[in-house]
């Protein structure tokens, strides 16, 4: 017997003295035995994944007769759903009181109820996911559109109820302490202003004096302390710090672990974490880089403790919004941290009825509550104790009494190198990290602009794509497709309905409608973001003199900050939506994860779970916990803060290749979409001390701010109604890639062969979006005020394919010959503005009319439509020219590719295209991920470019591909790799002896483990391949034999032919291990065929196909008098091999008798099984024909 059960009438029971629910049991036998609940139990270890710690209590399981065990169970105090089938656990959010619980449950009769039902009552809190739902498991998740707003509202509905309790109309809000006792948590110390003043003065009096001392060692040994921290091993700059700061924190920001780790209870009832929470940049992983704590001790040395106040004060955030450290409380006083210059002044506390502005300091956040204060003091006390420890520790041999003597005279402060990565240029995430460790920057709005003006040219620049190049329009739709939560399995292993063949155009549908809004979304709030950072920039240089710290800023300034910090916030919204959708549905990331099987197969909704029975690792776990917390948006992103969630997130990204591994590039885009976002956010949390009052601001200007936001948004919503009614479905069928109706060749040498299947690509492309933009047209009230209509009036032109002419005889049969066509190489971006003025018009001479050769046989060429016109000629500058060596002209060389002088195009090392950038005059900043951006600085341009860098083959082991060795005698010295080399060449081939040199084995060591990771993949994805060849191999066998047998009776006479056996729709799995071992997709692996019985189907099903019902061909108009046709005994069918290729069978008569029920034998040609944009390697053979075996489904 424990605290978990009691005896009620001879049966063991759980302890709680609530009713359950009608048709739920208490009974503790059927719940399981006590290993499985408990502290230590089966289910404490499930739910700990969640962040959820303590003894598991279960109370009411649903009943015996549902198809799911759901449990309520109590841990620490709260309620929550546990299902054991699915693994998941949420948390109940309200109602709080278990009797309300139940009353619901019973309310609503069963535990599975419609989300009409459901109202406004919960949030979902497990890593389980809820994208858009129809159907859920119980009371538990909350629908909403928007982000949920945890900051209280002091005029909402809600405030107005706070009146009305009955349980504060008796509270004495003279007495602090009662009413803190009233509104629960854990209580303060109720300090006396002398206490508070004693300890200001000791924290103050030892912080300077720690300060001056520090100042002085720095003025004359820091030098000498850079250069013997950079030359000790990662082991003895442990022993260092741990002497310094001993039992400090393992890993990078400790408090986020803590934070994990604990539950509310917990951390109320006293947290174990206090130094984490008080200290998160004290830690080991962070400080034993070489950089880091040398920046540290730099910063607080060379300036003065006041500066770093408040962005301590922000440092612990995480643990003041979650109560896990709880400053002392007293009333009508402020403390004085800004702007202080000496240690009196430096935690002076002003009472409020003796100073004028002191209440007024405290409210509008310009000064610190007292308790809050001396937190920042305590903090800074032993950070700056902890920083004269380390220099002493370094500088063991120098005597106390005389290190800062005139014995070591003053030397000049050493330099550090730019913030860079490995690769030595300047890397976002390097800043972002080493940001906590520097002094406080000044809002710098210049490079927010930059980095949302890269934003806005990428978006810009994915939109032109889309609409230019048929190939990156096919593979986005590829893309996007694979990260659709419809691609997942149910819980019974089944695909979604709409992935059948006969409703995939409802997939298309929802492909194209996510790819447009997405686009059109994006650019339309990254333009206005870049908009309103630039006008900021302009603002900020006009006040530059007049922006003080212990001045208020300029009003419309603080205005203007304010709402670009809203439409940040609102902004972010996009990215964390999107993440819903595609982290479980990404290929990596499928094993974690199941789609609930729908109830109703023509229902948008769908729920996404958790996989039953799957074990994570720590990464894993971590991982999922990490874009949970983003994609859920709710309490646990909102204490912990977007830019802290992202850069843990990328932080692990980058340390963990296990974890990288499970970020498909589509997902690693939308992250770092986010991650710009977020670097904005952590800019406007840095300009302190104004940033304490953004907050609190704010409120009064809310209301403005949305309505600006919903008239900037009108356009986007108009064409998100228009596409919800279907006015999508024609352009999706267009817009489906498979068949290889985009395949486009552009790298290959130009022949009428290539040159006709690239115009026919771009013939499609252009169908597709003239159906678009006409629907854009249509729908759209203000279009030319949108961002959309800014881009595609630009005077910019689509690259077009011109028409294939034969080369004239005598010419070089060599040189391809085109129709140098004019229109066909030069063509609006859209059609919107085909006689738009604003749209750059080709100016042509009509005076002079050449001599035109007449076509006697075809359509007109358009040369003769404008025989009358000749091209004006144009006044063209010199282009810039750049002297580069021969490392970087081999690389411009290779990526300008020309398909009329070269036969393939090459590829580049990564770092020697960095190399190549930087030597014509680019800025070069690594942002987030793989994606760079290059800024000229030499050219005469103004706008950025970003790249992804590719990550290296697998087989790809040499840092050097042009030195192939050589024949030299290894007993002697060899200088050949430096042959042809110029002086500057050389030296770049030296080692490398800088300061982080050390650290370059490290990064070599991770290369390495990222290449065995992928290796792993491989193998992985090898060994699943190697068990798809033996399903094939047994189930051919299989068909064989019964063939075989068939045969056999057959020329005995043994069994006469059988009636054709077959319902609605008949499917069958094809086998093919010939066809698995040419093109296998791990994704799509089962092949199967589908015959349809046409009496009982509708005309629409199937599209009429060519000869022998295998080569497709346009769909045909059905004549009037087709409807009344006879089809009984006629069939239809479908043929699926992967998401790429399959075709339909043209309507056959259904054979009466047959051999077998169960198996069939199918030949298709290689033309229908394989996708022609399939590049396999030359030395594949492929046959003519692939023979499939079928089994009955």
């Amino acid at each position: 017997m424990t605290s978990l059960t009691k005896v009620v009438n001879g049966k063991v029971v759980t302890n709680t003295n609530v009713k359950p629910p009608t048709g739920w049991t208490v009974d503790y036998d059927y719940f399981g035995s006590e290993s499985e609940w408990g502290e230590d139990g089966e289910v404490a270890d499930l739910v700990g994944h969640y962040g959820i710690s303590g003894v598991v209590k279960p109370l009411f399981r649903t009943p015996y007769n549902s198809n799911e065990a759901i449990f309520v169970i109590e841990i620490n105090g709260q309620y929550y759903i546990y299902n054991m089938e699915s693994g998941w656990v949420q948390r109940i959010v309200s109602p709080v009181d278990l009797k309300e619980i139940v009353e619901f449950i019973n309310e609503h009769k069963y535990w599975r109820l419609e989300t009409e039902d459901l109202g406004l009552i919960t949030k979902w809190s497990g890593y389980g996911l809820q994208c858009v739902t129809e159907v859920v498991y119980c009371f538990l998740i909350e629908l909403q559109d928007a982000i949920r707003d945890f900051q209280f509202d002091p005029l909402s509905e809600e405030a107005a109820q706070l009146g009305n309790q009955d349980d504060l109309s008796n509270i004495d809000w003279s007495n602090p302490m009662e009413f803190m006792k009233s509104m629960g948590g854990p209580m303060p110390e109720f300090a006396s202003p002398a206490k508070v003043r004693k300890e200001a003065r000791e924290y103050s009096s030892n912080i300077f004096t720690s300060y001056e001392l520090l100042n002085q060692i720095l003025q004359r040994h820091e030098a000498t302390i850079h250069k013997r921290w950079t030359g000790k091993t990662r082991q003895q700059r442990l022993q260092i710090l741990l002497k310094a700061w001993p039992a400090m924190s393992a890993s990078h920001r400790p408090d986020f672990e803590a934070f994990r780790r604990e539950s509310n209870q917990q951390r109320e009832s006293g947290s174990k974490f206090k130094d984490q929470f008080m200290w998160p940049c004290i830690n080991q992983e962070d400080l034993l880089q070489p950089r880091m704590m040398l920046l540290l001790l730099n910063a607080r040395g060379r300036n003065p403790p006041p500066v770093f106040a408040a962005v301590d004060n922000n440092a612990m955030h995480l643990g003041l919004v979650t109560k896990a450290l709880v400053p002392a409380f007293l009333n009508e006083h402020t403390m004085i941290l800004h702007g202080a210059a000496t240690a009196n002044d430096y935690g002076k506390l002003l009472d409020w009825d003796s100073h004028p502005d002191a209440f007024d300091w405290m409210n509008t956040r310009k000064q610190f509550l007292p308790g809050e204060g001396i937190l920042v003091l305590e903090s800074q006390a032993r950070l700056m104790s902890f920083l004269v420890d380390f220099c002493h520790e370094i500088l063991h041999e120098v005597p106390t009494t005389t290190i800062t003597s005139d014995t070591y005279p003053i030397q000049p402060e050493p330099s550090f190198k730019n913030d860079g990565d490995t690769s030595g240029y300047t890397s976002l995430a390097v800043m972002a990290a080493e940001a906590p460790y520097r002094l406080p920057l000044s809002l710098d709005l210049d490079r927010v602009a930059s980095l949302l003006e890269a934003q806005m040219l990428a978006a810009e620049d994915h939109i032109w794509s889309l609409r230019e190049d048929p190939a990156y329009f096919s593979d986005q739709f590829r893309e996007i497709q694979d990260h659709r939560q419809e691609m997942l399995p149910d819980t019974e292993g089944k695909p979604h309905p709409v992935t059948h063949r006969l409703r995939e155009h409802t997939l298309w549908s929802r492909v194209i409608f996510a790819m447009l809004m997405d686009a059109y979304s994006t650019l339309d709030a990254i333009t206005e973001l870049h908009r309103q950072a630039r006008h900021l920039s302009v603002l900020q240089k006009k006040y530059t003199k007049q922006i003080k710290p212990t001045e208020d800023l300029p009003q419309d300034y603080l205005v203007a900050l304010l709402r670009f910090r809203f439409f940040l916030q609102q902004t972010a919204k996009g990215p964390l939506d999107q993440l819903k959708i595609a982290v479980p549905a990404s290929p990596p990331m499928r094993k974690f994860f199941v789609r609930d099987t729908p109830i109703d197969k023509n229902s948008t909704k769908i729920l996404v779970m958790s996989r039953r029975g799957v074990k994570m690792d720590k990464v894993e776990t971590q991982l999922i916990w990490l874009l949970q917390t983003l994609w859920e948006d709710d309490r646990n992103l909102f204490l912990a803060q977007l830019p802290m969630v992202v850069d843990e997130l990328q932080r692990l990204l980058q340390a963990e290749p296990k974890a990288d591994v499970l970020i498909s590039t589509h997902v690693a885009k939308i992250i770092g979409d986010l991650a710009i976002v977020a670097q904005c956010l952590k800019q406007l949390e840095l300009y302190q001390p104004w940033a304490q009052q953004f907050e609190m601001i704010a409120f009064e200007y809310e209301d403005d701010f949305k309505k600006q936001l919903t008239t900037l948004q009108k356009p986007v919503k108009e064409l998100h109604g228009a596409f919800m009614k279907k006015s999508l479905d024609d352009v999706a069928k267009l817009a489906e890639p498979s068949g290889g109706k985009f395949t486009y060749p552009y790298s290959k040498r130009r022949t009428k062969e290539t040159v006709d299947t690239l115009r026919q690509a771009e013939s499609r492309l252009d169908a597709i979006w003239a159906k678009i933009d006409d629907l854009t047209k249509a729908t759209v009230a203000n279009f030319k005020d949108t961002s959309l209509y800014r881009l595609l009036s630009q005077p910019r032109t689509l690259r077009r394919t011109a028409e294939w002419v034969e080369p004239e005889q005598g010419k070089d049969k060599k040189t391809p010959s085109l129709d140098k066509d004019l229109w066909s190489l030069d063509r609006p971006l859209s059609n919107l503005f085909f006689n738009d003025s604003e749209q750059a018009t080709r100016k042509f001479d009509r005076g002079v009319q050449p001599k035109a050769k007449t076509k006697t046989k075809g359509d007109p060429r358009i040369e003769d439509k404008i025989s009358t016109m000749t091209l004006e000629p144009e006044v063209t500058e010199p282009q810039q020219r750049f002297p580069v060596d021969s490392r970087a002209l081999k690389v411009f060389r290779t990526i300008f590719f020309n398909p009329e002088v070269t036969s393939t195009p090459g590829s580049v090392v990564w770092n020697d295209f960095l190399y190549a950038m930087a030597s014509v005059g680019f800025q070069i900043e690594k942002l987030y991920g793989s994606v760079w951006q290059f800024t000229p600085t030499k050219l005469d341009v103004e706008r950025d470019f970003k790249f992804d860098e590719d990550l290296p083959d697998l087989g790809d082991e040499d840092w050097d591909d042009e030195f192939d060795g050589c024949e030299c005698d290894e007993s002697v010295e060899c200088s050949c790799e430096d042959l042809g080399l110029t002086s500057e060449e050389k030296q770049r081939r030296e080692p490398y002896t800088g300061s982080d040199a050390e650290y370059f084995y490290e990064l070599k060591a991770y290369r390495s483990q990222r290449k065995h990771e992928v290796e792993e993949e491989r193998q992985r994805l090898q060994r699943k391949k190697d068990k798809a060849l033996k399903l094939d191999h047994d189930k051919q066998k299989e068909v064989q034999e019964a063939y075989k047998k068939l045969q056999h009776s057959k020329t005995e006479g043994n069994i006469p032919p059988i009636e054709l056996h077959i319902v609605t729709t008949t499917d069958f799995n094809l086998y093919s291990s010939e066809f698995t071992q040419i093109w296998w997709d791990p994704y799509h692996s089962t092949r199967y065929i589908e015959l349809y019985e046409m009496s009982k189907i509708k005309h629409t099903l199937g599209v009429p196909m060519g000869p022998g019902g295998i080569e497709p061909v346009q769909p045909q108009k059905k004549e009037k008098n087709e409807e009344s046709l006879d089809e009984e005994g006629r069939m239809q069918g479908h043929i699926y091999f992967n998401s790429d290729t399959g075709c339909d069978l043209v309507n056959f008569e259904a054979p009466k008798y047959i051999g077998l029920n169960d198996y069939l034998i199918v030949t298709v040609p290689r033309s229908v099984a394989l996708d022609p944009a399939v590049e396999l390697g030359p030395t594949v053979k492929i046959p003519e024909t692939f023979v499939f075996l079928g089994g009955w489904v």
